[in-house]
């Protein structure tokens, strides 16, 4: 998959899962129905990958919480403890300004994911 940005959805493994996030609620599919088929199309794929996988959790973290204005326990904490390897295949891959600029964004979606009601529903 490639990346052309220090973004959340810079990628095209985010920017994809968010296409069929947004295609799958046009369709009217209920948030839950389209999270679903997010976990459906893309986890075993993701699961064992370093790059990959932080991104879908990344991802899904915050299509739930734009969404719904809260997140999945479950949820929450796979994207938190896949920021630490993410920043630091940042800080090996990429610039030095990039990985700041990632670390920001990374410490931004913390901030949110810890604030955010967090909820359990079954993913």
């Amino acid at each position: 998959m490639g990346t052309w940005g220090v973004g959340l959805f810079d990628n095209d493994l985010a920017a994809d899962m968010r296409g069929d996030w947004e295609e799958a609620l046009a369709d009217r599919r209920s948030y839950d129905e389209a999270m679903k088929l997010l976990i459906d199309k893309y986890a075993d794929d993701c699961a064992d990958d370093e790059e990959d996988g932080p991104v879908f959790w990344f991802a899904i973290a915050t299509l739930e919480l734009d969404a719904r204005g809260e997140v999945n326990d479950y949820s929450r904490d796979c994207a938190l403890a896949a920021m630490d390897a993410d920043l630091q295949r940042w800080r090996l891959e990429g610039s030095p300004e990039d990985s700041q600029d990632r670390e920001q964004i990374l410490t931004a979606l913390a901030e949110r994911l810890n604030r955010a009601k967090t909820v359990r529903y079954p993913l």
